[in-house]
């Protein structure tokens, strides 16, 4: 009875140490399995994750091409991107080409009393004082054309037509406008002239930062202050459904108008100028100065003055805000071109813009005097009257 007691307990040991080698044996079986199934997810997560990537990298190459733009900041539709590859080399090319065409003129009539830069960059100022110089001098004190500067009056006006560089465009348009000049004008004349404009703004300066503040506001022409409805008030709806027309395709056009800065300019030009008020076709002109002097420096005679004070100290709170004196600077350029350079563009019978178009009949009708020619000339002719 002993000894099979003690067989059987050692059978049951033998039983109990071939259990725990077997559970061993399956234990390691089970890790073997695991690492297994790891190894398959982690091939699986592989393969998931370089087709996320190819994925994603397609997506990025798709959004590139629905977002790709020109050199200006528009945006180009699919079928113009290759086209437009082929060609930006060429285009840079001649950029590189157009700056270094204007920077000679800078050089040969920059005047010599120019005096520091007041900006910092030389060859921007360089290039604004040669042009206001050559603007000054064209016409002599007998109202006849100056021989000593006609050269450079062609000249210039074969760069004009040639191209303004990107870089330049808006300190050079701020000179061609004559902003700065018309500015400091209106200063030396507000005193004695009333019917000046400075009537509309509140006494203060045309041109300055505190006058388009003055516009800005809609408490200096509330109604119930001033005994008369607010000039822009008449414009206000068809100015809000042209906003998301304006340049629809360039990011910054749209940002000016989500951020109220074209609202801002155009209904300013409304309160200035109430008999003119709000023409379609102004919003085009106001969004593209915007866009214009954001990406180019604007000049500091302009704005800068007003912004740093009579005395030199700087304005505070949002007189000392750029993206306001921004909008300062394009509203008195806005403001320039619209009652100087397009006086009877925008207004009720649209004079200039009729004598524009029958120039330009005439010109079709000189270039183009037979067979398919008349069917498009025709069809312009239609479509402008």
């Amino acid at each position: 009875m002993g000894d099979e007691l003690e067989r059987g307990a050692n059978n049951s040991m033998s039983d109990s140490s071939n259990q725990d080698l077997e559970f061993e044996d399956l234990d390691g079986f089970e890790n073997w399995r695991n690492e297994g199934e790891d190894a398959l997810t982690d091939m699986k997560d592989t393969k998931d994750r370089d087709e996320g990537l190819q994925s994603g990298r397609q997506g990025r190459r798709q959004r590139a091409l629905s977002s790709a733009r020109d050199i200006h900041g528009f945006e180009l539709r699919k079928e113009q991107v290759e086209n437009y590859k082929k060609f930006e080399p060429l285009l840079r090319e001649e950029e590189r080409e157009r700056i270094s065409r204007w920077e000679r003129f800078a050089e040969e009539y920059a005047p010599k009393d120019a005096g520091p830069s007041k900006s910092g960059d030389g060859d921007l100022d360089n290039l604004v004082n040669s042009v206001n110089f050559v603007l000054r001098s064209r016409r002599g004190t007998d109202g006849e054309e100056s021989p000593g500067i006609d050269m450079a009056t062609r000249e210039l006006r074969m760069l004009v037509q040639s191209g303004i560089p990107n870089q330049a465009r808006g300190v050079l348009w701020q000179a061609f406008l004559q902003v700065e000049q018309d500015a400091q004008s209106h200063q030396a004349s507000a005193s004695s002239d009333a019917g000046s404009g400075e009537s509309r703004l509140g006494g203060l300066s045309w041109g300055s930062l505190e006058a388009y503040e003055y516009l800005c506001s809609d408490g200096n022409f509330d109604q119930t202050i001033t005994g008369e409805e607010d000039p822009s008030l008449a414009y206000l709806k068809l100015i809000e459904k042209d906003i998301p027309r304006t340049l629809p395709t360039h990011k910054q056009a749209r940002q000016f108008g989500e951020s109220g800065s074209l609202r801002r300019v155009l209904k300013a030009y409304c309160r200035h100028h109430p008999v003119v008020g709000y023409c379609q076709g102004m919003n085009f002109v106001a969004g593209l100065f915007l866009i214009i002097l954001t990406n180019t420096r604007t000049l500091s005679g302009v704005g800068g003055k007003q912004a740093a004070g009579e005395n030199g100290e700087t304005h505070k709170g949002t007189s000392a805000s750029g993206e306001l004196l921004l909008e300062s600077n394009c509203y008195w350029c806005f403001d320039s071109l619209c009652t100087k350079v397009l006086a009877r563009y925008y207004s009720e019978d649209m004079v200039e813009l009729q004598v524009d178009q029958l120039v330009m009949q005439q010109l079709l009708e000189e270039k183009f005097p037979t067979g398919k020619s008349n069917e498009g000339r025709d069809k312009y002719s239609a479509l402008v009257n």
